[in-house]
């Protein structure tokens, strides 16, 4: 499916890109697992813009975004 097909991408690309995991679940739209969930509350602009130690979605946009310029970028290198 394309969706569960472009979760995979932006969870696997934003992780290698250094995005904080549960930043990264919180915009894939999963809820961190366990306790945690109940005391991770991030604000919208701690998601979009990061901390001073943890990357936000500004961050990695280059990154996760599919363009002609760095389509190639994505592609499995043999």
């Amino acid at each position: 499916m394309v969706t569960h097909g472009f979760r995979k991408f932006f969870i696997n690309t934003a992780n290698l890109a250094g995005m904080h995991p549960d930043y990264v679940r919180m915009l894939a739209g999963q809820k961190p697992p366990g306790v945690q969930s109940s005391y991770f509350k991030p604000t919208p602009e701690q998601l979009l813009e990061g901390t001073d130690s943890l990357k936000g979605y500004k961050d990695i946009i280059d990154s996760v975004t599919i363009n002609e310029e760095n389509k190639g970028r994505k592609e499995v290198k043999k």
